[in-house]
């Protein structure tokens, strides 16, 4: 069956997608204007540059060919009138030869230029530049007839072409930086709408989300204050009842084992009275779940690790259990740990009082040293845990007898509880299948040999028989 989301979710992707597309398309947009005003200014550099020749270089033909004109004029007076222009002759000639040198030089800077689309300018100030040469050496040779008529029937002709080509590269580069320029105009008028646009949106947009998380977080909070109270309100309600069920269960374990030490009792009686027993110390395992599952929860578990012999802990842990048709086989390594006492009797307990209920016929308490550790190993020949609830089984309200709900008899802590305290006291709590035999394995600390030393001093001075006081 196909899944429907949770439509909270969906707005939510719904509005980060259109966020970021948003932003996207405006960094696009900002990326787009940013080349493209670059590319408009080099185009706007380039013809500005391309103008600037032109133009300079039409002045220059303009100067040059007037400064020609003038020297062939001064030398025609000279010769027909008579007439001293020496002085102004030779003014012009040298101006128009500086002019004519200025032109050739500059043709590099023509080229480099660019521009002048299917004209060869090169070729045309280089043919300009030596006619002009040649009018100017046949008035310095005093032969101003055939300098006028080498301007009339060459030099001017050409003169018209360059001027012409010039003319036309100059208007056509003008046209560019206009055009350039105004294009620019409009670019920068889109741009400034944009921003315009852009940025209140984008004010918008973002004052809108943060709205939507201050919103959302404050919801979450309410619900977390909530939920913090439901569960503190849950944990009080559960050590409450747990303390108070204390009473009234102590008092019937006395009264049963009062009742269990009376020989006079007829067999059926004292069956009675061991299953009254019995019960009572489930009851009481599961009042102790209950009561350090709050304490877990609220984080006031509290540890008082201490110096502690195992064969004297086994034989106290094991003795609610020891009955003469199911005992408990104890096979315990001797050695001192460092545990809290509480603690590590009420895991130990519910993991054998869990064989018990869930495990085989036999069940047995193994105790080995390894390294810096001692691992208690509560084991049965039971058919084991089911794989499916392997991964789950020291999580809460999952049983070893059951996958599908709590079974009767437990309220489903004691194996996280397990876990809990062994990780509270330093070990660990894992499970394992070996040869037909379920295993929950316990490590907690040895104590060190510093402290195994002290231990055994102190044995040593109790055992020891006081000196008789001196009179």
């Amino acid at each position: 069956m196909r899944s429907i989301g949770n439509p909270t979710k969906r707005s939510g992707a719904r509005r980060s997608w259109f966020i970021t597309t948003a932003i996207g398309v405006a960094l696009l947009i900002i990326a787009v204007s940013v080349f493209t005003v670059s590319a408009g200014s080099r185009n706007i550099t380039n013809a500005a540059q391309r103008l600037h020749v032109a133009h300079e270089t039409v002045l220059v033909n303009v100067a040059a060919h007037a400064q020609i004109g003038f020297a062939v004029h001064f030398a025609t007076i000279q010769s027909d009138l008579r007439l001293d222009t020496a002085a102004a002759l030779t003014q012009s000639t040298g101006d128009a030869a500086d002019s004519l040198d200025t032109m050739e030089n500059g043709t590099v800077d023509v080229l480099a230029a660019g521009g002048f689309e299917g004209v060869d300018v090169a070729g045309l100030i280089g043919e300009y530049v030596s006619t002009g040469r040649s009018v100017l050496d046949l008035v310095a040779a005093g032969e101003p007839e055939a300098a006028s008529a080498l301007t009339r029937d060459e030099l001017e002709p050409r003169y018209d072409a360059l001027s012409s080509a010039l003319l036309a590269e100059r208007s056509r580069q003008f046209n560019a930086v206009f055009e350039s320029d105004d294009f620019m105009a409009r670019l920068g008028d889109v741009a400034r709408f944009l921003v315009a646009l852009i940025i209140p949106l984008a004010v918008i947009l973002v004052f809108r989300e943060l709205a939507r998380r201050q919103q959302r977080q404050t919801e979450l909070q309410l619900r977390l204050d909530t939920e913090r109270a439901v569960g503190k309100t849950r944990d009080e309600f559960v050590a409450s009842v747990s303390h108070e069920l204390r009473t009234p269960l102590t008092s019937i374990y006395g009264i049963s084992q009062l009742i269990a030490e009376d020989d006079s009792n007829p067999p059926a009686t004292l069956e009675l009275i061991d299953l009254v027993t019995d019960e009572s110390n489930d009851l009481a395992r599961m009042v102790e779940d209950l009561l350090a599952s709050a304490r877990i929860d609220a984080g006031a578990m509290a540890f008082h690790p201490e110096f502690l012999e195992v064969e004297d802990e086994v034989a106290d842990i094991v003795r609610p259990f020891d009955k003469a048709d199911r005992p408990v086989v104890v096979d315990v390594e001797p050695t001192i740990v460092r545990a809290d006492r509480v603690r590590q009797r009420q895991l130990i307990r519910n993991l054998i009082s869990n064989a018990r209920k869930y495990g085989g016929e036999q069940v047995r308490v193994i105790g080995r040293a390894d390294t810096n550790w001692y691992v208690w190993s509560i084991e049965d020949n039971g058919n084991g845990v089911p794989e499916e609830l392997v991964g789950r089984l020291f999580e809460r309200f999952v049983h070893q007898g059951t996958s599908v709900r709590v079974t009767s008899g437990g309220v489903g802590l004691g194996l996280s509880i397990v876990k809990a305290l062994a990780e509270g006291m330093g070990g660990t709590a894992k499970y394992v299948r070996e040869d037909g035999w379920t295993k929950f394995q316990v490590t907690v600390p040895i104590a060190s040999e510093s402290a195994v030393d002290s231990l055994a001093y102190g044995h040593s001075r109790r055992a020891e028989p006081a000196e008789p006081e001196r009179v």
